[in-house]
Protein backbone atom coordinates (compact mmCIF):
# COMPACT_ATOMS: atom_id res chain seq x y z
CA UNK A 1 0.00 0.00 0.00
CA UNK A 2 2.84 2.43 0.75
CA UNK A 3 4.12 1.52 -2.51
CA UNK A 4 0.98 2.21 -4.29
CA UNK A 5 0.48 5.39 -1.99
CA UNK A 6 3.78 6.55 -3.99
CA UNK A 7 3.02 5.80 -7.11
CA UNK A 8 5.78 3.16 -7.36
CA UNK A 9 5.37 -0.12 -9.61
CA UNK A 10 6.74 -3.34 -8.28
CA UNK A 11 7.23 -5.59 -11.34
CA UNK A 12 6.34 -9.21 -10.48
CA UNK A 13 9.13 -11.64 -8.80
CA UNK A 14 10.10 -14.92 -10.57
CA UNK A 15 10.87 -17.70 -8.12
CA UNK A 16 11.01 -21.19 -8.24
CA UNK A 17 10.68 -23.52 -5.11
CA UNK A 18 13.67 -25.72 -4.25
CA UNK A 19 11.39 -28.67 -1.81
CA UNK A 20 10.63 -32.19 -0.78
CA UNK A 21 7.22 -31.85 -1.18
CA UNK A 22 5.38 -31.35 -4.46
CA UNK A 23 3.79 -28.38 -4.53
CA UNK A 24 1.10 -27.73 -7.64
CA UNK A 25 2.75 -24.72 -8.68
CA UNK A 26 4.80 -23.87 -11.58
CA UNK A 27 9.00 -23.13 -11.27
CA UNK A 28 9.12 -26.32 -8.65
CA UNK A 29 12.05 -27.70 -8.78
CA UNK A 30 11.57 -31.45 -6.49
CA UNK A 31 14.68 -32.80 -4.97
CA UNK A 32 14.64 -36.60 -4.31
CA UNK A 33 18.10 -36.20 -2.38
CA UNK A 34 19.43 -39.37 -3.99
CA UNK A 35 22.97 -38.75 -2.21
CA UNK A 36 21.12 -38.65 1.35
CA UNK A 37 19.07 -41.78 0.77
CA UNK A 38 21.79 -43.27 -0.07
CA UNK A 39 23.94 -42.30 2.59
CA UNK A 40 20.91 -43.41 4.80
CA UNK A 41 20.95 -46.89 3.74
CA UNK A 42 24.34 -47.91 4.91
CA UNK A 43 23.63 -46.91 8.40
CA UNK A 44 22.74 -49.40 11.27
CA UNK A 45 19.01 -49.94 12.20
CA UNK A 46 18.68 -50.66 15.85
CA UNK A 47 15.24 -52.31 17.25
CA UNK A 48 13.55 -48.88 18.67
CA UNK A 49 11.42 -46.51 18.25
CA UNK A 50 11.65 -42.61 18.36
CA UNK A 51 8.47 -40.78 19.08
CA UNK A 52 8.61 -37.82 17.94
CA UNK A 53 6.89 -35.16 20.75
CA UNK A 54 5.02 -32.06 20.01
CA UNK A 55 4.41 -29.47 22.70
CA UNK A 56 0.78 -30.12 23.18
CA UNK A 57 0.06 -29.55 27.30
CA UNK A 58 2.42 -26.56 26.79
CA UNK A 59 0.03 -24.92 24.22
CA UNK A 60 -2.87 -26.01 26.63
CA UNK A 61 -4.48 -28.14 23.82
CA UNK A 62 -4.36 -31.70 25.76
CA UNK A 63 -4.24 -31.39 29.79
CA UNK A 64 -0.99 -33.53 31.27
CA UNK A 65 -3.12 -36.20 32.55
CA UNK A 66 -4.60 -36.77 28.96
CA UNK A 67 -1.40 -36.37 27.41
CA UNK A 68 -0.19 -39.19 29.51
CA UNK A 69 -2.94 -41.86 29.02
CA UNK A 70 -2.54 -41.26 25.38
CA UNK A 71 1.53 -41.85 25.40
CA UNK A 72 1.40 -44.95 27.86
CA UNK A 73 -1.04 -46.29 24.70
CA UNK A 74 1.83 -45.85 22.46
CA UNK A 75 4.32 -46.94 24.68
CA UNK A 76 2.50 -50.27 25.39
CA UNK A 77 2.12 -50.47 21.19
CA UNK A 78 5.51 -51.14 20.92
CA UNK A 79 6.52 -52.78 24.43
CA UNK A 80 8.85 -55.27 22.23
CA UNK A 81 11.02 -52.13 21.09
CA UNK A 82 13.12 -49.84 23.04
CA UNK A 83 10.90 -46.49 23.40
CA UNK A 84 12.85 -43.29 23.04
CA UNK A 85 11.01 -39.97 23.60
CA UNK A 86 12.13 -36.95 21.42
CA UNK A 87 11.26 -33.75 22.48
CA UNK A 88 10.51 -30.72 20.77
CA UNK A 89 12.68 -27.55 21.31
CA UNK A 90 9.31 -25.87 23.05
CA UNK A 91 8.18 -28.77 25.16
CA UNK A 92 8.88 -28.58 29.46
CA UNK A 93 11.55 -31.52 29.72
CA UNK A 94 10.27 -31.46 34.17
CA UNK A 95 7.55 -32.94 32.62
CA UNK A 96 8.72 -35.32 30.16
CA UNK A 97 11.49 -36.30 32.62
CA UNK A 98 8.44 -37.04 35.09
CA UNK A 99 6.23 -38.86 32.47
CA UNK A 100 9.36 -40.81 31.78
CA UNK A 101 10.37 -42.06 35.07
CA UNK A 102 6.07 -42.99 35.58
CA UNK A 103 5.78 -44.83 32.28
CA UNK A 104 9.42 -45.85 31.73
CA UNK A 105 10.82 -44.68 28.69
CA UNK A 106 14.15 -43.00 27.65
CA UNK A 107 14.30 -39.26 26.53
CA UNK A 108 16.46 -37.63 24.35
CA UNK A 109 16.82 -33.27 23.58
CA UNK A 110 18.33 -33.00 20.22
CA UNK A 111 20.01 -29.77 19.27
CA UNK A 112 18.95 -30.41 15.82
CA UNK A 113 16.22 -30.69 13.72
CA UNK A 114 15.46 -34.77 13.57
CA UNK A 115 16.80 -35.03 10.44
CA UNK A 116 19.95 -33.86 10.31
CA UNK A 117 20.13 -35.74 13.71
CA UNK A 118 19.87 -38.89 11.61
CA UNK A 119 22.23 -37.88 9.15
CA UNK A 120 24.70 -37.25 11.38
CA UNK A 121 24.23 -40.64 13.96
CA UNK A 122 26.14 -44.16 13.45
CA UNK A 123 22.86 -45.88 13.98
CA UNK A 124 18.75 -45.27 13.39
CA UNK A 125 15.44 -46.39 14.41
CA UNK A 126 13.53 -49.33 13.20
CA UNK A 127 10.69 -47.31 13.61
CA UNK A 128 9.37 -43.19 14.00
CA UNK A 129 6.01 -42.33 15.23
CA UNK A 130 3.93 -38.59 16.75
CA UNK A 131 0.63 -38.23 17.33
CA UNK A 132 0.91 -35.71 14.59
CA UNK A 133 4.61 -34.10 13.79
CA UNK A 134 4.94 -32.99 10.31
CA UNK A 135 8.84 -34.74 10.33
CA UNK A 136 6.68 -38.13 10.05
CA UNK A 137 6.82 -36.23 6.28
CA UNK A 138 9.86 -35.82 6.11
CA UNK A 139 11.63 -38.01 7.29
CA UNK A 140 10.55 -40.95 4.72
CA UNK A 141 11.53 -38.93 2.17
CA UNK A 142 15.37 -38.83 3.36
CA UNK A 143 15.26 -42.34 5.21
CA UNK A 144 12.92 -45.08 3.45
CA UNK A 145 13.64 -48.37 5.46
CA UNK A 146 11.90 -47.47 8.57
CA UNK A 147 8.47 -47.75 9.20
CA UNK A 148 6.65 -44.88 10.20
CA UNK A 149 3.49 -44.46 11.88
CA UNK A 150 0.77 -41.52 13.96
CA UNK A 151 -1.14 -42.29 16.23
CA UNK A 152 -4.86 -40.15 15.92
CA UNK A 153 -5.65 -38.90 19.50
CA UNK A 154 -9.54 -39.10 19.81
CA UNK A 155 -10.93 -35.34 19.14
CA UNK A 156 -12.52 -35.32 22.74
CA UNK A 157 -9.11 -35.86 24.37
CA UNK A 158 -8.24 -32.40 23.08
CA UNK A 159 -9.06 -29.07 24.94
CA UNK A 160 -11.84 -27.67 22.04
CA UNK A 161 -11.08 -24.03 22.91
CA UNK A 162 -7.96 -24.47 22.19
CA UNK A 163 -7.51 -27.04 19.72
CA UNK A 164 -8.37 -26.15 16.12
CA UNK A 165 -9.99 -30.11 15.65
CA UNK A 166 -10.64 -29.94 11.76
CA UNK A 167 -7.25 -28.74 10.98
CA UNK A 168 -5.70 -31.57 13.10
CA UNK A 169 -8.09 -34.40 11.39
CA UNK A 170 -6.66 -32.94 8.24
CA UNK A 171 -2.73 -33.53 9.07
CA UNK A 172 -3.90 -37.03 9.68
CA UNK A 173 -5.74 -37.16 6.41
CA UNK A 174 -2.44 -35.34 4.73
CA UNK A 175 -0.14 -38.12 6.65
CA UNK A 176 -2.46 -40.97 4.76
CA UNK A 177 -2.10 -39.39 1.65
CA UNK A 178 1.77 -39.44 2.38
CA UNK A 179 1.70 -43.21 2.98
CA UNK A 180 2.56 -42.94 6.90
CA UNK A 181 -0.07 -45.11 8.81
CA UNK A 182 -2.38 -43.70 11.29
CA UNK A 183 -3.08 -45.55 14.23
CA UNK A 184 -6.43 -45.46 16.01
CA UNK A 185 -5.73 -47.06 19.85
Amino acid sequence: MVYKFLSYKLSPIDYTFFTIFNLKQDNVIETKYSYIKQYMSEKIVESSVYFIGQPLVELSMLNENNYKNELKKVIDFYESKKFVYILHRRQNEKLIKKLALVLGFEYKRFDQLIEFEMINRPTIPSEFATFYSTAIVTLPKLIEKCKYRAFRISPEKFNNKIANISAIEKCYGEFIDSDVEVKIL
